[in-house]
Order: structure tokens, then sequence, then C-alpha cells
């Protein structure tokens, strides 16, 4: 495959007669010779020329016409002594991008994106794009990308830059030509084979595939992948065909010629994965050509069955499970982003709400979803044409040319394509759709339900809440009903949102210099902190934030601990360093953040197992939210307040509240609703897994759990630490605010509430929960 990239300047002409650059392979080379030969004996190449000496060689006899006449894939740029030429094969199987310049005058083209875009300015998405994607699922369908400014040449069309000007010109619509009932110029390549009526259909499609791969470069092997793909064995030595591991049916072990896709992998591998798509994507079926050629990256070509899926769509599902999902997912798609997330018996929707800002839908409402035909010849053109192949095939070429292999596909011959859609349906099912057919894609529903973690987090990030094309609130809330009844049409929706979002991240957003990972000692404060406060009445304390490993609810708090205070005062009776030796010897206090009581005692929740009400969802949306605490600005957290509390009384503080505001008084709903409705918390990006996606409600009997502490650590406190240790405080600190929860020393809570008044534990990913507390001398 080469990589095409060049530009054009209406100011800068030269005396060629015509170069070429050309990127795909062409077919039926001597027939197109012989008709060379015909129009132009002197300019007719020798047999045997290589397929850019072809392509030039039409075009100087035909012009843009002469495109037409070549059958095969191909991307080329002919430099004319006054133009610009670039032209795509019918299908659109090689890819072509070009932009203006600012001047208006130069023309930048390339097989990639990324090549058209170097040296220019700085690339900005269009949001235009991005809404026609979310709303409706389509892609690579129409001149623009996703990139501003950024257009595509559509396949069977070519751009014509010349000094009056930039524009386009049709050499053949594959659309039409496909549902011609005759051929419309006597040498079109796509005309029928008489002699073949009679054959078998089964032998003639195999020589048909047999003709169109010819013999490939080596080593090759034939992807088992899907409907079709049958048909292809023994067209090279070698087979490759997925397995999915996240599945019962796969195998424990990998096997030789088995491609293992999970969607751990995909998660780990999404930044590459996305930059080399260029473009957000529709399914996961592109991650598959990915894992291919990843797998396959020492084969030369890699023969696919792509299309032939396209071509059973409107037989009977029943027949073609996998044909039948690309008819679902493509009426899904067209239905609008709306989060259809489950139905009761009756067919009612669970949940259909708009996932997209107000903004975006308001500035591009006129952009509406397009029918899905319903007559299957015209179904199964416009799939190939429009609907459901064009960014597939767009996925295979930017895989192949960034791994360095190649995708025959046989079935996208022309030819062999006109000759299948004449075929009535039993004969299609049985040329395409065999016996123990491989699953061709990955079920997107089940990889987003593995990886539901990671895609909350993005959902719940900062950069998606700003991108300005997401309901944040909307998009959080459906996800959670998709993750308790996951459908199809859903997983479709929030896939695409996945995409967006991601590729914003991957080609956008400035890249931020990797954190350096410094794990702080025991004596050490947390980064931004100090160790040593002086308090209100002017005394000073002297605060050691621990660092542990993540809690879980079936951790032994007590036993972890103990285990780790013992750890701290190994570390200070072997210190030099006189400075904490005398800031050590007065009185001292454990203080325990309230959240990983709360997460041993089972108390902190998954969102998706909230269970949320209409009464949560309308009350959440009155409460402030604020960087550092979502409070009851949830619906998850405000159901779990609900739970404590009761209906009723949150009810009744919200009307205090609304009075107090009017009074100037803030605080009255947490006066008023009691119960620590105060410490229930909901997930915030820079919480540590599993706070980021989950909602916790306040530490069960918090006085009696800071008793139990402080009997299992004071027996194992060597002296003086045993006689000088005053007891347990369980916190619930952020940088906004302290409460004191429980607590076995004497004093107000507000005493221990001053000693944290800066919130030495840190508010992200710092891992410190615990902190022992010296009153300094």
């Amino acid at each position: 495959m080469i990589a095409l990239a060049g530009s054009y300047h209406c100011a800068e002409l030269t005396s060629s007669d015509g170069t070429i650059e050309f990127s795909g392979r062409l077919t039926g080379t001597e027939a197109l010779i012989a008709e060379m030969r015909q129009a132009d004996p002197e300019a007719a190449p020798d047999s045997g020329a290589d397929d850019a000496t072809l392509a030039l060689q039409a075009y100087r006899i035909w012009g843009i016409d002469g495109f037409r006449r070549l059958a095969g894939t191909f991307a080329l740029a002919v430099s004319d002594a006054d133009r610009l030429v670039l032209a795509r094969d019918p299908l659109g199987v090689e890819q072509l991008y070009f932009r203006h310049d600012a001047d208006g005058c130069r023309v930048r083209y390339g097989s990639t994106i990324a090549a058209v875009l170097a040296d220019g300015p700085e690339p900005s998405p269009s949001p235009r794009v991005v809404h026609r994607y979310l709303s409706t699922g389509a892609l690579d369908d129409e001149p623009a990308t996703f990139f501003e400014g950024v257009e595509r040449v559509l396949p069977g069309q070519a751009l014509i830059a010349e000094p009056s000007g930039v524009r386009r010109q049709a050499f053949l619509r594959a659309g039409t030509e496909l549902l011609r009932p005759t051929p419309r110029h006597v040498s079109d390549l796509l005309r029928p084979d008489p002699s073949a009526a009679a054959a078998d259909p089964a032998d003639e499609l195999r020589r048909r595939l047999t003709a169109t791969v010819g013999t490939p470069d080596q080593p090759a092997a034939v992807v088992v992948a899907g409907p079709g793909s049958a048909a292809l064995s023994g067209l090279a030595d070698t087979a490759l065909s997925p397995e999915y591991p996240d599945h019962a049916q796969a195998s424990t072990a990998p096997l030789p010629g088995r491609v293992r896709l999970t969607a751990d992998q995909f998660k780990a591998d999404w930044s590459d994965f996305i930059r080399v798509q260029e473009e957000p994507t529709g399914s996961a079926a592109a991650y598959l050509h990915y894992r291919l050629a990843q797998d396959g990256a020492d084969l030369q070509t890699l023969i696919s069955a792509e299309g032939a899926a396209q071509l059973l769509l409107g037989t009977a599902p029943s027949a073609n499970r996998i044909a039948g999902a690309v008819l679902l997912a493509g009426a899904a798609v067209r239905g609008g982003v709306r989060a259809v997330t489950g139905a009761g018996g009756s067919g009612r929707t669970e949940l259909s709400v708009s996932l997209l800002s107000d903004e975006l839908r308001s500035r591009y409402s006129d952009e509406g979803p397009a029918p899905l035909a319903s007559e299957p010849g015209r179904l199964r053109v416009d799939a190939l044409t429009a609907t459901s192949l064009p960014y597939r095939l767009r996925s295979l070429a930017k895989t192949a040319e960034h791994f360095g292999t190649r995708f025959a596909l046989p079935y996208l011959d022309l030819d062999t394509v006109r000759w299948l859609l004449g075929q009535d349906d039993e004969t299609l099912i049985k040329l395409l759709d065999g016996p123990g057919q491989v699953d061709s894609e990955p079920a997107q529903a089940d990889w987003l339900m593995r990886i539901k973690n990671t895609v909350y987090d993005v959902f719940m990030s900062e950069s998606f809440a700003n991108r300005g094309y997401f309901d944040q609130t909307a998009v959080v809330e459906s996800f959670e009903a998709f993750i308790k009844r996951p459908t199809g049409p859903a997983a479709a929706v929030f896939w695409r949102i996945l995409n967006v979002e991601l590729w914003c991240r991957e080609f956008f957003d400035k890249a931020q210099p990797a954190p350096e990972v410094k794990i702080k000692t025991d004596l050490e404060a947390n980064e931004g902190k100090e160790l040593d406060l002086v308090l209100p009445n002017g005394r000073s304390v002297r605060r050691y934030p621990l660092r542990t490993e993540l809690f879980s609810a079936s951790d032994d708090l007590t036993g972890r601990v103990v285990e780790r205070v013992g750890e701290f005062f190994q570390t200070l009776g072997g210190t030099t360093d006189e400075d904490h030796r005398a800031a050590t010897t007065g009185r001292w206090y454990f203080f325990i953040s309230e959240k990983i009581v709360a997460i041993t005692q089972g108390r902190s929740m998954f969102v998706w197992d909230i269970k949320v009400s209409w009464a949560a969802r309308v009350l959440s949306r009155f409460v402030t939210r604020t960087p550092t605490g979502i409070g009851l600005g949830s619906p998850f957290t405000m159901q779990l307040a609900i739970g404590e509390a009761g209906l009723p009384r949150i009810l009744f503080a919200s009307a205090g509240s609304v009075v107090g505001k009017l009074a100037g008084k803030s605080g009255v709903f947490y006066q008023l609703v009691g119960h620590d409705v105060r410490a229930i918390d909901g997930p915030t990006e820079y919480s540590a897994y599993p706070s980021n996606v989950s909602a916790k409600l306040p530490p069960k009997d918090p006085d009696k759990v800071a008793a139990e502490l402080t009997a299992a650590i004071r027996p194992l406190l060597p002296e003086p630490y045993a006689s000088t240790f005053a007891g347990t405080v369980v916190m619930d600190a952020n940088d906004l605010g302290r409460n004191a929860l429980g607590q076995d020393v004497p004093g107000e809570p507000q005493v221990y509430e001053e000693m944290f008044a800066d919130n030495p534990l840190g508010q992200g990913s710092q891992q410190t929960p615990l902190a022992i507390v010296f009153e300094l001398p």
C-alpha cells in the first residue's frame, strides 16, 4: 500500500503532460489494455504495465471518464500542466482526502487526514458532523469529515483543482449502476457473463472470488469471520478467525490461527486505535480489523469477506443472525440519540431522553435521520454505498496502512456484487450464510458492561462535562439504566458517545505531561498540604497522613488499621529526625476517613446497583454541585438520602431550605433532615476506584466503630505512645468542610474538625484515608 500525500497550487504550473500517484490494485487489466489499443494504439501501454501506468494512460485517452473503466480499487492523484485530478474507486475501498489552504489557491491531499493536516493550522472538530454522527449514526457518506475544513473525495468521484477553482465530477455512481438492469456502457466491466448463467451458483461464486484475489502477495491468510467467509477457504494456506475469551464458548488457551479480542485489551489499545482510525467508528467491527492486522502483521495479505453481510440484508433474520443484527443496528442508529435502555413485557420504554446538549441540538435541529430503504435490493445497495460499509472500508484502509498489510476484498468486485444482487434470497443465504459461522465482530453491549467502570469514569469526567456536545446528567442516568438492562440499540448509542469523547481527547485536548508518581512516606504531608496546623485557640497540631491500599467491602477494617498504625510507629521509632521526635511527645489521636468505614460496612455501592426513583431524579436537579463534592446533586446520592431519612422528611427539609435561603440562611436543609445525610456522597472523577463510580451512605454506628478501633490499637502500641493515645475520630472531610461523625474521645466534635481545617488527607487520589494527629508541645 502506498500512502498518497501532496499539494497543488493554482499559480505553480508545470510543463508536465501528467504524472500520477497511485494506491490500490486493479483487476481485469488485459481487457483494459485491449480497449486502450482500440481507442488509441499509440497511447496504449504494453501488456504487463503496472497499475499506475494503466490508470494514467486511461486518463490521457479518455479523461475523467477513463476512471470508470478501471476495475479494482484505487485512489490516485494526476498532476497535469494546469490542474490536479484526484479520483477514488466506485465503492471507496481506498481513502482520499483534501483541504483548501487559507489562500484559497492551494489544495493539500492525502490518503490520511494526518497527511492533509500536516504543516497546516491547528485542527478543530466539525460540530455539525459530530451532531450528525451522534444523532443518526451516519458515517463517511458525505464529503465532510469530523475535522473542520477537511473533506473526502467520494467513491466514484473525481475532484478537479484548476486555476478557476475546485469542482467535483462523478464518473461512476455505484448505487445507480448496481441497480441498473443492464450495463450503461459497452466497455463497463460490470457486464454479466452469459456463459455463467447455467453454472452452479456456488461454483460461479468461487470462480469470481478466485479471479478477483488472483495471486495474493505472500504470506497470505483468509479471515474466517462472518457471512461469506466459508467460500474463501483455500484462497490462502493460512486462516485467521476471531475469538472472544470474554464469552463462555472461547477456548481457555490461545489456539493457532485465533485472534483474541477482549474488552480489557480494547481499553488498553483504544488510544492507538482511535488515532489510527482518525475519525469515530460505527461499531466494534473496526477494532476487529485492528486486531486482525495487529496479530497478522507478518502477513502481506488478509483476504476478507467484508461486504457479504450487507448483501444479505433483507433476507429472513432467522436465517442469517449476523445480517439481522446489521439491519437492527442500521435502524437503531437512525432513531436519534435516545437511549432506549429497556422495556417491560408491555413494550413500554423504561428511559428515553435526549443525551445531547441543548446547544448542539438547537444549532443543528434540522439534521434528521435518513430513512432506511424497504425494498431489499435498494437496502443492500444502500448498505454497500452509504449506510453500513463505508466506515468499515475506512477502518480497513487505515488499519492496513498502519500495520503494513493489505486487505483483499473479493466480494467488493463490482461485477461480483452485481451478480450476487441478481440472486434470489434462498440462493444468497446458501452462498453466504453457511453453517458454523464465526461471529464477525464483538458484542458491544457485552464489552461496555465489562469496562463499565472505565466508561462511567469517562462520562463523569470534567472534559466530558465541558465538551459542549452532551447532557452529562442525562448520559450518566441513561448509562446507569443501560447497565441494569443492556440492549443492542442502547449499546450503539453509548459506543458513539464514548467514541466522540475519546476522539476529542486524542486529537484536540492538549496533552498533559504524565504526573510524576511519588509515593509519600509516613512522615511527609500530602502534596500541597502542611504537616502542622495552628488551631483557633493558638495551639498547634502535627498531622501524619498514612497511605494505604484501596479498601473493599470484604476487608477486615480493624485488622488492616491496626497493622498500618503499627507500621507508622515502627517508622517513627527508626527516624533520627529530631523534629519528628520532638513533635510526637504529646497526646495524639487516630483519625479515619468515614469513606473506608462505609466501604467495609457494605454501605458503598456502585451507582448502577442503585434503583433511582422519579423523586430522586427531580430533587437532585435543585442541588448545587461543587468541584470538591457531589453531595446530593446526583440522583444516586439523593436516592440514598431518601432511603435513609424517608421522602417526607427530605421534602420537609427541602421546603425549609427554600425558606432559609430567602432569609439569608444556609445549611438549613441538613439541619432539618438529620440522619447524617450530609455524609452521603457520590462519584467524583478525582477519587480513586471504586469511589469514582460509587455512591455511599454514612457509616453505621461511627461512635462504636471509633471505640472498637481504639480498643484494638492501644494494646499493640509501644510506650510512651500507648499512654499518650487519646482515641479515635471518624471524620468526613473535603476541601470545603469537615464533619466529625463519630468519636470516643472527650470534647466537642468541633475541636477535632478544626484539626482537619485544611483536609490533610487530600481530595484526590492520594489514598491516605488514615492520619495520626499529635498535639504539639
